[in-house]
């Protein structure tokens, strides 16, 4: 019996390790997905500022603004590809998020 006690024990403790999984990829899908907006924003913003002659702003000599300038816009597809699949993973989550606050309120309608 104490080793059947140790398992259900050894059981509980997986479930909620499984449990803080999905809380930790929630918080992660929705941390990436504000990273990224930045990034881009961010990114964006620097390499029109070095293609407009304001490399001076950002202290980057005139004969690496072009290069430096397009690493930003090359950087900035890298961060969108990041924002459309952790943007994805978002809707996804809410979506599932809806579909069981849909069905406990189906359940306890069912129960009045």
């Amino acid at each position: 019996e104490v080793v059947g006690a140790s398992g259900e024990a050894r059981r509980k403790e997986e479930e909620e390790e499984s449990d803080m999984g999905g809380a930790l990829d929630t918080c992660c899908a929705y941390f990436c997905t504000g990273l990224s907006v930045f990034g881009v924003l961010g990114l964006i913003t620097m390499g029109i500022v070095l293609k407009s002659g304001g490399n001076w702003y950002l202290s980057v000599a005139d004969e690496k603004a072009d290069q430096t300038a397009t690493g930003c816009f090359v950087a900035a597809l890298i961060y969108g590809g990041y924002l459309v699949f952790c943007g994805f993973k978002v809707m996804r989550i809410v979506s599932e998020n809806k579909a069981e606050a849909r069905e406990a309120l189906l359940e306890q309608a069912r129960m009045d």
